[in-house]
């Protein structure tokens, strides 16, 4: 019983993290694409859409 004692609000923080993060990823990388006229496979892409789902998602869910 102990093991999963802190389970249930490890859970809470997570689900809403992943939900919140491919959610502003996918939106991000398809904002990104029309914005600097890039194709959806540009290694540029990639990377600012993840460091911008990274940062909406830790700037959201620290407080919980």
């Amino acid at each position: 019983r102990t093991l999963f004692k802190g389970l249930r609000l490890n859970l809470y923080s997570f689900i809403p993290e992943t939900i919140i993060g491919f959610y502003i990823y996918g939106n991000s990388k398809r904002f990104l694409t029309n914005y600097f006229n890039y194709s959806e496979e540009s290694t540029a892409i990639y990377l600012l859409a993840t460091a911008l789902s990274r940062i909406t998602t830790k700037t959201y869910i620290n407080p919980l």
